[in-house]
């Protein structure tokens, strides 16, 4: 509740973890979550999102009826939140953790959106399987079933445009349309949209791994790896 969370100082801290213990415990004010929405944190949030990369264990033996916590922060996890650490040395200790608990495809998204990919104003009119249409701009995402998929900026050799980071497979996949494809890259009509291509696909591309699938909109598909190796325009 607004009013609990006003109450910062150690004792209140510790009447509030007295009160959620006790089954007829009362905090009060009003509350901000309904009850029917801890299904939707337990599951999402934590079971399938947190306790997955390795920043919360679900404890063992606690009883589904115990109002005692069954969700703990992992030690390194909760290492983060350590007051002493601030500065370089936060930053550092943050970057750590990353790349050691999140995936390839996370890690890419982090980067795109720190490179301000989803600053770009102009929004692009997608259209869904279902055919529902949604207006979405760089730094946007979806998921459908256990994929999640963020919209990039490659604009250049058309303007506005989206590529698509798919994250949930094995591997990243970008769909790039046609702004890059086995061997080469989409034209564009001036020498500065060229350079604005060029310099989007350095900003989506450069966290990504090797291994990262493009889907072009036309021609085969290809890897970034290959494209690294024998494309001339990366």
């Amino acid at each position: 509740t607004q009013e609990q969370a006003a109450r910062t100082d150690a004792a209140s801290r510790a009447a509030y973890i007295s009160v959620i213990r006790n089954p007829k415990g009362v905090v009060p004010g009003v509350r901000w979550y309904a009850d029917n929405t801890r299904e939707g944190i337990r599951d999402d949030t934590l079971r399938e999102g947190l306790v997955a990369i390795g920043a919360v264990i679900e404890r063992s033996g606690v009883p589904t009826t115990s109002s005692k916590p069954r969700y703990a922060l992992t030690a390194d996890f909760a290492d983060l939140f350590n007051p002493a650490l601030e500065g370089d040395a936060l930053t550092q200790t943050i970057a750590a953790w990353q790349g050691k608990a999140l995936n390839a495809g996370a890690l890419a998204r982090l980067a795109i959106n720190r490179q301000g990919a989803g600053k770009a104003g102009d929004r692009v009119l997608v259209t869904f399987p279902n055919n529902e249409t949604r207006l979405m701009k760089p730094g946007e995402s979806f998921r459908r079933g256990p994929l999640i998929v963020r919209t990039v900026d490659l604009s250049g050799h058309y303007t506005p445009s989206l590529g698509y980071l798919v994250d949930g497979l094995s591997v990243p996949v970008l769909v790039t349309g046609d702004a890059l494809f086995a061997g080469s890259m989409g034209g564009c009509d001036t020498p500065s949209l060229y350079q604005h291509a060029l310099a989007r696909l350095k900003d989506v591309l450069t966290s990504l791994p090797d291994s990262t699938v493009l889907l072009p909109g036309h021609g085969p598909a290809t890897t970034l790896g290959e494209e690294r190796s024998g494309n001339p325009f990366l």
